[in-house]
């Protein structure tokens, strides 16, 4: 009978020493290891396909200009939009176009073209945006955001009727304005047109 008891007792002890153990590492910190924090932060980050589109999407978003306060208001009613211009620029002789004051300058012209068309997709059906590159005939369309607005671009062949177009919806109902770009002094003058066309289009709105 005391051998039993005490036999009891010695294990009593022993289970009560083996749960301590197990609590006190059940308590202690599990380290973290800096090489798993390193994997959990590059596993975050975009695939190289994403980042390659991210690069790619604000390539062709250029940065919204903060336009030099002498640039110059010119505001269309019949067509119910208003840009802002360098100061050497003007309304046009012509009936809704601006453009550059010399004799041989460039300019901008507006049109609405294409009512009862509802996206960029149903628009190039009806335009033709290639043009002859090394004699094949590449498709130029490209859609670009200049000031937080949609545009459809088109490059042109010298020989057509302009250098290049812009097309954007109207928000009230499905029709496109169209933004021609022309240079009277040839196409050498192509690139910086455009440039100049995109910073007075990132301060383009339609207007009631």
């Amino acid at each position: 009978m005391k051998k039993t008891l005490l036999f009891t007792i010695t294990l009593v002890i022993v289970l009560s020493g083996c749960s301590q153990k197990t609590t006190v590492n059940n308590s202690r910190p599990v380290p973290i290891s800096n090489n798993n924090t390193a994997k959990d932060v590059k596993n975050d980050l975009p695939a190289d396909n994403d980042k390659n589109t991210t690069k790619n999407s604000l390539k062709n978003t250029p940065e919204q200009k903060q336009t030099n306060p002498d640039w110059l208001t010119y505001k269309n009613e019949v067509l119910g939009f208003k840009v802002m211009h360098p100061e050497n620029w003007e309304k046009s002789y012509q009936e809704n176009s601006i453009k550059t004051k010399e004799m041989y300058g460039e300019s901008l012209s507006f049109m609405k073209v294409y009512p009862g068309l509802s996206n960029f997709n149903e628009l190039k059906t009806k335009i033709d945006c290639t043009k002859n590159v090394s004699g094949v005939k590449t498709d130029t369309s490209k859609i670009i955001a200049l000031n937080n607005r949609q545009w459809l671009f088109c490059d042109k062949d010298p020989e057509l009727a302009s250098l290049f177009s812009y097309y954007t919806i109207y928000p009230s109902n499905n029709e496109f304005l169209v933004v021609m770009g022309n240079s009277e002094s040839g196409t050498e003058k192509s690139d910086e047109l455009r440039k100049t066309a995109e910073e007075i289009l990132n301060t383009f709105s339609f207007v009631d």
